[in-house]
């Protein structure tokens, strides 16, 4: 079912459309210019052939049948736009597959505002909350893959916790890696796991943005760096 929702959504539509072209695709957790990243790696991409393959190879559809599809509801915080087309193109990648498919499969999309959609996502107990499907983001608090691994992969960490997924080998393997010097056996790490990831659909992984900086010319002495978003200690006016 995972797989299905995956190859339901129209990335490059989101990207072009939505992000109007300042995005691309992701190939895992790790984004791109952090250490662990490898653009060969595969996401999912969309494709509703092999969308409507899963959904018929589904536990659900072996239990249910064809029919009788579901009612799921996709949540946004009210005001993001970008996550509201989001929204509106999974709904219609996956009623498009119930249609096909003579399933019964109806997608409810429902914004909230924001401090009720954290509510409702990441409750205070650690049990899963009542959103089926929600989308958030994630950026890095220092700059080691590990703080992208370790919240979207590691058991009890920050979005295994609200989603209820729990992976006792991929645990093992991220403990392994973190404590690792950066070689090309951490690489590897990092690969096995993002592949593992990846290859069981844990999340329908949309876009990276493209960030953007304007100044005048005048202003000198300013780098990128990319764990600041407005580092001006370095900068002076010419």
């Amino acid at each position: 079912m995972r797989e299905a929702f995956v190859k339901a959504f129209d990335y490059e539509s989101f990207i072009t459309n939505t992000a109007k072209g300042n995005g691309f695709r992701m190939h895992g957790i790790i984004p791109k210019g952090m250490y662990g990243y490898n653009a060969n790696l595969s996401a999912g991409d969309f494709n509703l052939n092999e969308a409507k393959a899963a959904y018929n190879a589904s536990a659900w559809v072996a239990a249910h049948g064809i029919a009788q599809g579901f009612t799921l509801t996709v949540a946004y915080n009210t005001g993001n736009t970008n996550r509201q087309q989001g929204c509106l193109l999974l709904k219609q990648g996956m009623e498009k597959i119930g249609s096909d498919l003579g399933s019964n499969i109806v997608i409810n999309v429902k914004d909230y505002a924001f401090d009720v959609y954290l509510d409702l996502v990441f409750t205070p107990t650690g049990i899963p909350g009542p959103i089926g499907l929600f989308f958030i983001g994630w950026g890095p608090d220092y700059a080691d893959p590990d703080d992208y691994i370790v919240p979207f992969a590691k058991t009890g960490n920050q979005y295994p916790l609200y989603t209820g997924f729990s992976n006792a080998s991929l645990d093992a393997l991220i403990d392994q890696a973190g404590a690792t010097p950066n070689s090309p056996a951490r690489l590897a790490l990092y690969d096995q796991i993002q592949h593992s990831v990846n290859d069981n659909y844990i999340y329908i992984q949309v876009y990276e943005a493209t960030n953007f900086r304007v100044q005048k010319t005048w202003v000198e002495g300013w780098y990128f760096n990319p764990m600041t978003q407005n580092d001006y200690y370095a900068s002076y006016k010419a």
